[in-house]
């Protein structure tokens, strides 16, 4: 407990650490008022070495929330490096000037989107309009350059500091052996990958039968989730009885399915069964009150200690999180969260990852719906974007059997 002055006012602090020691450490500073009144003026901190994250006035009190500076080691803040000044100090040359230089970088930046968005649009329908046939890798480039752009725009390092102000996640990761385990299974084409590795470790899990692509598709979920894109691209296949449907999916397992529109109708089909099986597991967590689930594909090895590794990555992430990507594709890594994780710029791949109640609901309300995209693809929409906060395995756990080809007719 100690006692400092300002603005005739003597508060004594009593100082108290918190935060997670993995990662960094955070002191908050309680001052409960002896003698005097709090000024009605706002007051800002400062912390020689330090940053002041948090203050918070009362008539009676004055809280502070500072972060050491990861320049050294972090050491214990003491009341003779706070100085207390006005919050809105009058700017000087210096200040203008670099208000200026920002405010121009930015205004370029956002003009340069603004035109690279206008290209992208007016491609596309010269595109259309002539009925041009454009190699996938120049088709893709520009929605790819657009993404990137999109992901740059985010202030990562704002987002990661507001979630280390967060309490922890600790809803159903107590107990090592009750872990939420899916794993979806294609009866068709039924892989025991997965099934085997976890069954090794002795851990328990639930199959999700998918939904094949190859069977008939309810048109209520089509109408429901699928764009105005993947609706036409449906109809093609729609037409196919459903021993054509087999018989052009055996032929493409063969290798020897030479028509690129007819591959391209089998992928839409088996894409959006897969679209919806992980739907409905998403619709599963809602409808049961689960506050997480790991799902994972069956073309998949776990590593050792799976459950062990899983539940203390959980307990570590905060409170509002979305997606722990327990692997993926052209990941994304932003800055350290903890040692074990990493913050997530995006990434695709849904062969295995952890999905939060929250980012389920999220995900219900209004991404799913009429798109036309993969799910994976929806997923990393919503990350790159800031809107859901996604985080990535700094050291995979899950891995994807190579020799296994793939059932969506890539």
């Amino acid at each position: 407990m100690r006692s400092q002055s300002f603005e005739g006012v003597v508060l004594r602090f009593r100082t108290q650490k918190i935060g997670n020691l993995a990662t960094r450490d955070f002191f908050q500073l309680e001052g409960r008022v002896l003698n005097g009144e709090m000024p009605s003026e706002k007051y800002a901190c400062r912390a020689a070495g330090s940053r002041v994250l948090r203050t918070r006035m009362a008539a009676n009190s004055l809280t502070l929330r500072i972060s050491p500076s990861a320049l050294g080691r972090p050491s214990r803040v003491t009341l003779r490096t706070l100085r207390f000044m006005n919050r809105r100090p009058g700017p000087g040359r210096r200040n203008v000037r670099r208000l200026k230089r920002r405010t121009l970088h930015r205004s370029s930046l956002h003009r340069v989107i603004r035109l690279a968005s206008l290209l992208f649009v007016l491609s596309a329908l010269v595109v259309r309009g002539l009925d041009l046939h454009v190699p996938v890798a120049v088709s893709r480039l520009i929605p790819r350059a657009h993404r990137e752009l999109r992901r740059n725009l985010v202030d990562w390092s704002a987002l990661l500091d507001k979630a280390r102000l967060e309490e922890r996640f600790s809803r159903g990761v107590s107990d090592v052996s009750n872990v939420n385990i899916r794993v979806i299974v294609l009866t068709r084409v039924r892989r025991n990958v997965t099934l085997d590795a976890l069954a090794q470790q002795g851990l328990d899990y639930q199959i999700f039968e998918a939904i094949d692509g190859l069977e008939d598709i309810n048109p209520e979920l089509i109408d429901m989730y699928a764009g105005r894109k993947k609706k036409r691209r449906l109809a093609v296949s729609a037409r196919w009885s459903a021993l054509q449907r087999l018989e052009v999916y055996r032929t493409y397992m063969a290798g020897e399915l030479r028509s690129t529109k007819v591959q391209s109708a089998l992928h839409e089909r088996l894409r959006f069964g897969c679209y919806i099986s992980h739907v409905s597991l998403w619709k599963e967590v809602v409808r049961k009150g689960l506050p997480y689930l790991v799902v994972l594909e069956d073309d998949v090895y776990v590593e050792d200690n799976f459950v062990f590794r899983l539940k203390h990555s959980l307990q570590s992430l905060p409170a509002s999180w979305g997606l722990l990507y327990l692997n993926g594709s052209h990941r994304k890594f932003g800055l350290p969260y903890t040692p074990s994780i990493v913050q997530s710029k995006g990434g695709v791949g849904a062969f295995g990852y952890v999905i939060s109640a929250s980012a389920c609901a999220h995900f219900l309300a209004g991404p799913i719906l009429k798109s036309d995209k993969a799910i994976d693809h929806v997923m990393d929409e919503e990350v790159l974007t800031g809107r859901l906060s996604a985080f990535h395995m700094n050291a995979p756990l899950v891995h994807v059997a190579r020799h296994l080809k793939s059932t969506l007719a890539y």
